[in-house]
């Protein structure tokens, strides 16, 4: 029910975990994608729905659950920045407006095995976008329906025919405007939709002794042939 969807984005103040628990060091999202990523909509990239706890309630009470409902919520502890923390802070939030969670908070070994064979309820999930660096890529593996090549991170099953038809057109297109504005047509639709509720883009931190020189790349790899040291 969209309006279980909607009332979630509602309940989750995106602000407060960037504040208490990013630390400030977090960018809130209004789409799945990275503004740096080869030709993400950076005009949707703006929250959707306001925090708003009376709004959560009144929608969930218009879709049957005027007392809430429990649902299993699946995180790693080790897989993203303060990812348990943002788990117990999103738990939290969503108690307040009737949605009691059963936490399960496992190491990532544990947890991509629930992912990978659907055996998850509520959960999070990043994405960065790579090798390409390009929207299609996370599109494909987060939102698409999950197929044996398509959807492999869409563990909450969620499907949309009208979404999934941009893809190919997407992949084909050579014309980079017209690409990007199929793109943008593409988030439109599943932000409309709420497939997912986007939190934030979480940095890189890197820390490096004075005088040491490194290229950090966005896949979070350490090339030792691009660091430089000072001569002795």
């Amino acid at each position: 029910d969209k309006r279980v969807r909607q009332a979630v984005y509602h309940a989750i103040d995106i602000e407060a975990i960037k504040r208490s628990v990013m630390r400030n060091a977090s960018w809130p999202s209004g789409t799945l994608l990275s503004p740096y990523l080869n030709g993400a909509p950076n005009s949707l990239n703006k929250r959707l729905l306001p925090y708003d706890q009376a709004a959560a309630k009144k929608l969930l009470a218009d879709a049957g659950y005027p007392n809430g409902f429990n649902v299993g919520m699946q995180c790693p502890n080790d897989r993203y920045v303060y990812d348990e923390a943002i788990c117990l802070a999103i738990s939290s939030m969503l108690a307040r407006v009737g949605i009691k969670t059963n936490l399960t908070i496992e190491p990532t070994a544990r947890w991509s095995v629930r992912l990978n064979t659907n055996d998850v309820s509520f959960y999070i999930v990043g994405h960065a976008g790579l090798p390409m660096a390009d929207s299609y890529g996370l599109l494909k593996d987060v939102v698409h329906t999950r197929t044996q090549r398509e959807g492999a991170l869409n563990a909450g099953r969620y499907s949309n025919p009208k979404f999934d038809a941009y893809l190919p057109r997407i992949a084909a297109e050579i014309d980079a405007a017209k690409r990007n504005k199929l793109i943008e047509e593409a988030v439109a639709l599943e932000r409309e939709d709420i497939s997912h509720v986007p939190l934030h883009q979480q940095p890189i931190t890197w820390a490096a002794r004075k005088g040491i020189q490194l290229a950090q790349a966005p896949d979070n790899q350490m090339r030792l042939w691009l660091v430089r040291a000072p001569a002795k």
